[in-house]
């Protein structure tokens, strides 16, 4: 019994060892296929880096850019802003039809966190460019209304304006 196993054994190494040939050595034009795919790999992994840098950076550049501009704005005194919503309101009073300067108001008035004249001042702004079926100075409107109400928790319809 036990010669009987001991050459099973020995029969199956021999036929393992028969069913695995030893691993080819690569020829000289494999070697150098080998080497080029790793350089290429390799150029691919620097692009993907460099990339990956100078998109960074502009992302960096847009960012300081857009903190500056938000420093700057902050930085102006309300008084200013008072100043020029008193010369648009004015304005406002004399060419009634002018949406720009409604729209200009709301503006003011939302830096200055009045989120109720805002929007009253983006609605008239709305209706007059409805009126002149202006299709982009409304949407830019109601683009900024929908800011409005949702930045000042307000709903439509406590704006609905009578006729």
């Amino acid at each position: 019994m036990k010669k009987r196993f001991f050459f099973i054994l020995l029969f199956s190494l021999f036929v393992m060892t028969a069913a695995w040939p030893p691993p080819a050595k690569a020829t000289e034009g494999e070697r150098v296929n080998i080497l080029e795919e790793q350089n290429i790999e390799q150029k691919i992994q620097e692009l993907s880096e460099e990339w990956q840098r100078h998109f960074v950076d502009a992302v960096n550049h847009f960012l300081e850019k857009e903190l500056t501009r938000l420093r700057k704005d902050k930085e102006q005194p309300r008084e200013n802003l008072r100043d020029q919503i008193s010369k648009l309101e004015e304005d406002a009073k004399r060419g009634a039809n002018d949406p720009e300067t409604y729209f200009s108001l709301a503006r003011l008035y939302d830096r200055m966190e009045d989120g109720a004249n805002a929007i009253i001042n983006a609605k008239k702004a709305e209706k007059i460019f409805v009126n002149q079926k202006n299709i982009k100075g409304t949407a830019e409107v109601r683009r900024s209304l929908r800011h409005y109400f949702e930045k000042y928790d307000y709903k439509p319809q406590d704006f609905e304006l009578n006729p």
